[in-house]
């Protein structure tokens, strides 16, 4: 058996680093000494990280989600002419707004998918911004249909 030059403790044959305080072995106490390369737990900080999966899928549900969140956004417009049923499609559409636009935050981390991640983002940003617009508009315009809130007063009366 070796010691360590280190701090002294007796090494097993063919140890190239003392466990104890790291010191290397000499070349000429390690002699013969064979290599074994074994799987351990440590994490090597050099090695080129690899992509989680789930960021790009993120990204590409924030995509699909802007596209739906403006097609909602299209067809709230397009059905101005009834402002109850225009109201609950644009309450309907800032619904799937939402967690496209966190599904977007979460794909922004994806290296290979950024782009699909920041179209969705500013596509449910945007279209959930509109949305809510266009639903305050559109409640309000069926409420004076309705007959039951003037405006110039302030309420219902």
């Amino acid at each position: 058996m070796a010691k360590c030059k280190g701090c002294g403790v007796e090494l097993l044959d063919g140890t190239v680093f003392c466990p104890y305080c790291g010191a290397q072995v000499e070349k000429d106490e390690a002699k013969n000494v064979e290599v074994v390369e074994t799987q351990n737990d440590f994490v090597d900080v050099d090695a080129p990280k690899q992509e989680s999966k789930a960021f790009s899928v993120f990204a590409t549900l924030g995509m699909v989600f802007g596209f739906v969140t403006l097609f909602f956004l299209l067809i709230t417009l397009l059905s101005a002419e009834d402002p109850e049923g225009a109201w609950l499609i644009a309450c309907f559409g800032f619904e799937f707004g939402i967690p496209g636009f966190v599904f977007s935050i979460i794909g922004k981390r994806s290296k290979n998918h950024r782009g699909k991640a920041t179209f969705g983002f500013i596509a449910n940003l945007v279209g959930m911004i509109l949305l809510f617009i266009l639903a305050v508009v559109f409640l309000t315009m069926a409420m004076i249909a309705e007959g039951g809130y003037d405006p110039t007063i302030g309420g219902y009366y």
